[in-house]
């Protein structure tokens, strides 16, 4: 048994939330379920010039247009042997759609709140924007991420304008 197909870990109903828990640059994140729209196998993106480093392109999934980030480039994560992503996490933001490229999806777990640590402490001020805790899973450390904060406000408006004129 994956120690993350436990899902023995809640005692508490109503302090329990559930996260998409996907593997990114050989570390271990979680999204909130709530803010996942769905998870699709990858397709080659739609490439366009100049455009930040960590922006793939764009993939249309049935009808809408989604941008294709990988956070891998962005945050300086070390690259898996094989370059291909295993999967896109969908989400939207206040200006548009996006695709998180991710190495792996694991799993829906469900944590308790005090399985969650939020303090600010453990967290550096550039990363308290897009990480809202850890998760203590076993010996397992989980970063709970932000979707919709992952990127700045500039970076934003640069895919919402290369979205617009594709």
């Amino acid at each position: 048994m994956n120690e993350f197909d436990r899902q023995d870990i809640v005692t508490d109903e109503e302090s329990a939330s559930r996260y998409l828990v996907f593997e990114l640059g050989g570390d271990v994140f979680a999204a909130p379920l709530l803010d996942v729209m769905e998870v699709i196998e990858t397709k080659p993106p739609q490439t366009l010039p100049n455009t930040l480093p960590h922006f793939l392109g764009l993939i249309n999934v049935r009808g809408k247009l989604f941008n294709v980030v990988d956070f891998r480039v962005k945050f300086a994560m070390k690259m898996p042997e094989f370059k291909e992503h295993a999967a896109y996490i969908l989400y939207t933001s206040e200006v548009g759609n996006f695709a998180l490229a991710v190495d792996k999806v694991r799993a829906v777990q469900t944590f308790n709140a005090e399985h969650i640590d939020t303090s600010s402490h453990i967290l550096s001020q550039e990363s308290q924007s897009f990480i809202s805790g850890v998760a203590k899973l076993d010996s397992q450390l989980i970063s709970i991420i932000k979707l919709k904060s992952l990127l700045e406000d500039e970076e934003l408006l640069s895919y919402s304008k290369s979205a617009l004129s594709a």
